[in-house]
């Protein structure tokens, strides 16, 4: 399989949050990520399965973080959940 990249675009607002979301979604998805967004992961109860759970949260984090530039629409954000 190739090196599949995705670009998703910084979140603006409403005026591109349906793509932003389609975009983050696929992101996520060729990672074998997007169930963390879609129904969540619980915390795995087996100690050795928490490395790759924090691992996989971490990059999804990294990965939404990365698209958040703006100050104002990250802390709206945060301010409704």
């Amino acid at each position: 399989m190739s090196d599949v990249r995705i670009k998703v675009p910084a979140l603006k607002g409403e005026s591109n949050l349906e793509a932003w979301d389609t975009m983050l979604f696929r992101a996520l998805q060729v990672q074998g990520l997007h169930q963390y967004i879609k129904d969540g992961v619980p915390e795995p109860a087996i100690e050795g399965e928490k490395v790759q759970w924090n691992k996989d949260r971490g990059m999804v984090g990294y990965i939404i973080g990365y698209t958040l530039l703006d100050p104002e629409i990250s802390g709206a954000l945060k301010n409704n959940g």
